[in-house]
């Protein structure tokens, strides 16, 4: 296996550490299932039962826990690379 490919599966593995570890800061009242419920309900259905500050919220929170871990995934890749002199 060569440095690039090493490379990438610790920034997958450091971001999917990255979804465990933020998983409490983001979701420390039990609310993850509310937060599958909104994302699975359709949207014209939360406008009708008055709910699309908390549909909106809760979409926000979990799409930002994605993209949080995701990013600092990317961060230990382009770290690394800079550090073992291996570009992206």
């Amino acid at each position: 296996m060569d440095l690039a490919t090493l490379l990438n599966v610790v920034s997958i593995f450091g971001g999917v550490f990255a979804l465990i570890l933020l998983f409490p800061l983001f979701y420390s009242h039990g609310s993850f299932s509310e937060t599958i419920r909104y994302l699975l309900q359709p949207g014209w259905w939360s406008q009708i039962k008055g709910e699309q500050g908390e549909d909106f919220f809760a979409t926000f929170e979990f799409y930002f826990w994605l993209f949080s871990a995701g990013f600092i995934g990317f961060l230990i890749r382009w770290g690394l690379g800079k550090l073992l002199d291996c570009p992206l």
